[in-house]
Order: C-alpha cells, then sequence, then structure tokens
C-alpha cells in the first residue's frame, strides 16, 4: 500500500489505512482494487482536521470512530461490512456481539488500543505521573527535574480530545495529557504551521474561543490555540495571576495544584448539572427551561455561548 502514495503527512491518525495520493481526485486508483470482503474504502477529497485529501481503508477488525451526530463520536470495531450499502458494522462492546451499521462516510480511523503487559494496559505517562506524586521531595519538583515525554502531543489527539470534553480522562490521563501538551509547545507550533493554511488556522482558532482570530496573523492563530489548547485544562475555565508572573506559569500551578479529591468533585458537579439540565428540559418548571425546551423541540441551533462545544475545523 505504501508503495503507491506519498508520505503521509501529519497528523493522519493511521498512516497504514489512510493512503495520501500525489494526484488529483480523479486519477486516483479504482478503490474496487483494494476491496475484498474484509475491506471497504472512503474518499475524503479534501483536506480536512482529519489529514490532506486521502481514501481511507477500512478492514474488519479495525479500531474505528463512527460519527453518531453533531459533535458526538463513539469509539469501536468494525465486525460487519456490506459493498451492496456501501456500509460498515461496528461493535461497542468487547463481546463484539452487538453493533450498528453506518455509511462509510460516519467512519473515521481511530488509534488501535495495543495494551503493554508490563504496566497492565495502563500507559507509562499515567504511572510516571502517580509516582511522581506519591514520592516527590519536600517543596515539590522543580521544573528541570521533568523528564520529557518520548512522543510529543499532536493537535490531531487533541482533536479527539475536544470531542469527548476530556470527561472519559482518569485523574492520571488528566495530568500525563497536560504535561505532554506543555511539554510539545514547539511540535505542536511546527505541526500547525506545517499543516495548516492561514485560514484554516483562523477557523480553528476561533472554533475554540479566539474573537480575534480573524483578525490575527497565521503565527497569532497558531499561538492562541497553543494557549487554548493548555486552558482546556482549567476545570473552572479560568486562572489569576500578578504582577511578575506569566499566564503560561499560572496555568502550570493550578492544572499541577489540582488533587484527585478536587478532579473527582469537578466530574461529579458536571454529572449532577447534567441530571438537573435532563430533568428541567423533560418537565421545565421556570421561564429559562422553557426556553431551552421549545429550541430543543423546534430542532434549532443553541445559542453559541450554550453548552455545546463548536467543532473544530
Amino acid at each position: 500500500m505504501a508503495e503507491v502514495t506519498s508520505l503521509p503527512p501529519p497528523p493522519l491518525v493511521r498512516p497504514d489505512r489512510q493512503i495520501v495520493y500525489d494526484c488529483d481526485h480523479s486519477e486516483w486508483p479504482n478503490p474496487n482494487e483494494l476491496h475484498d470482503q474484509d475491506t471497504i474504502t472512503v474518499d475524503r477529497i479534501r483536506a480536512d482536521i482529519d489529514g490532506p485529501a486521502h481514501r481511507f481503508v477500512i478492514r474488519r477488525g479495525d479500531t474505528v470512530e463512527a460519527h453518531l451526530s453533531p459533535n458526538h463520536f463513539h469509539t469501536g470495531q468494525v465486525v460487519g461490512i456490506s459493498h451492496a450499502r456501501n456500509e460498515v458494522r461496528v461493535a461497542w462492546d468487547e463481546s463484539l456481539q452487538n453493533g450498528e451499521w453506518f455509511h462509510v462516510g460516519a467512519i473515521y480511523p481511530a488509534p488501535e488500543i495495543k495494551p503493554n503487559r508490563l504496566t497492565n494496559g495502563r500507559p507509562l505517562a499515567e504511572i510516571i505521573v502517580e509516582l511522581n506524586r506519591e514520592h516527590q521531595p519536600e517543596g515539590g519538583w522543580h521544573e528541570t527535574d521533568r523528564v520529557p515525554h518520548e512522543t510529543p502531543y499532536t493537535f490531531a489527539e487533541f482533536k479527539e480530545l475536544w470531542k469527548s470534553r476530556g470527561k472519559d480522562l482518569t485523574y492520571q490521563q488528566y495530568q500525563a495529557t497536560f504535561e505532554r501538551i506543555v511539554e510539545s509547545e514547539e511540535a505542536i507550533h511546527a505541526e500547525l504551521g506545517s499543516t495548516y493554511k492561514a485560514p484554516q488556522l483562523k477557523a480553528i482558532a476561533h472554533n475554540l474561543g479566539d474573537l480575534s482570530a480573524r483578525s490575527n496573523t497565521k503565527a497569532g492563530n497558531a499561538e492562541s490555540i497553543f494557549r487554548k489548547m493548555r486552558s482546556f485544562f482549567l476545570l473552572d475555565g479560568t486562572v489569576s495571576f500578578g504582577m511578575g508572573e506569566s499566564y503560561t506559569a499560572a496555568v502550570k500551578a493550578k492544572v499541577r495544584g489540582v488533587t484527585a479529591e478536587a478532579y473527582a468533585a469537578h466530574h461529579k458537579e458536571l454529572a449532577e448539572k447534567v441530571a438537573e439540565r435532563k430533568e428541567a428540559l423533560a418537565n421545565p418548571q421556570t421561564l429559562y427551561d422553557f426556553r431551552r425546551f421549545i429550541v430543543l423541540a423546534m430542532g434549532l441551533k443553541p445559542s453559541p455561548l450554550g453548552e455545546s462545544f463548536r467543532t473544530l475545523y
């Protein structure tokens, strides 16, 4: 497969499944040449946040993401393929007995999960964070004591984190992911600058909440995106700092100061708010509840300042 493709530029999630051809889409090989009973393909002919224009090869047994609804993706395993309907069946549980059929256009690549037997399936980065907290010296660790991760964090990874709102991160994953982002500043800036054109960076920065994105330079929007990636880990979305202290230092201190108990309490509070919202919509009592009920009932989009996240470019 690699022999007939160009070198895959970042941020391809599965270079072994995403084929980048160095020619116009009209000249791409016939996809039927790649098909068998366990394989089907989908062509994404425009560059997007998942990478440049490419052909995505879907194989039975692959781990994939299925697009269920706006801003809602779910990861599962391909257990069935229908060439007649141009669909694949994706199972969500370990038994692989249940599943749903999706058009191939709603299927996106996801990294394969390969547990490390030496760590019982837990990422080594999580274990390191846990040990650092349990055995830190008096006064805490100094910045120069931190050992960088081997693999830089990518914006492609952050896109997946943004989709899930980070709600599935364990406390150890929360801390380890933040450290990888902080360490990968140079790599992330290089990825953004080389992968996306100026209009794309403006769209991404705007969707991350930067209201001045449209007037920023390309470098300015790259910096804004990286800044938003770090602030994503502020549980209450705010940080304060005084004279002589930088925003970056304040964010690091606040995120690193989050305890496991505070992290658990935060997500418990979020879950309670979600439950309250569902109850309010099911049985509205206040004028605000009625307005939200009407918006959803009529299929209208909520306010940009509402509860839903924007989709990244």
